[in-house]
């Protein structure tokens, strides 16, 4: 290993799901996923028409990689990733109903899980720590 300083890659942290990072990189990607989709999400319908099939696409997957990769973090399968993807939507813009509650403890438990609780230390089955 050279002892270069690693830079960060825009593409390949919202884009491949494969490695492992830390809480603070978490926290701010996840932060940068959920921002752009809020302000997505108040563009007009008429936008959502025309951009739906695109930017959807591209914000899901933004965030099942960063998700994913912190999921590696703590020695879990990225796939776990699907819960809180799936449930978010149902959360908002406030949630109501039975569904919609057990969708927020989803979000909230992982949330919470993957910002408090620390990484494994050292190389684990996802690779070197993040």
């Amino acid at each position: 290993m050279s002892g270069a300083p690693h830079r960060f890659d825009p593409v390949e942290f919202y884009v491949s799901g494969v490695g492992r990072i830390g809480r603070t990189a978490f926290l701010f990607g996840i932060a940068g996923v959920v921002a752009a989709f809020e302000v997505y999400d108040r563009a007009g319908a008429w936008v959502h028409w025309l951009t739906g099939w695109v930017v959807y696409p591209i914000l899901l997957c933004a965030a099942a990689s960063v998700l994913s990769k912190r999921l590696h973090d703590r020695g879990q399968a990225g796939w776990w990733s699907a819960l809180p993807i799936f449930a978010y939507p149902w959360i908002r813009p406030w949630p109501e109903g039975v569904l919609a509650g057990i969708c927020l403890g989803v979000v909230l438990w992982f949330g919470a899980a993957l910002v408090f609780l620390p990484g494994e230390r050292g190389f684990n089955r996802f690779g070197p720590r993040g």
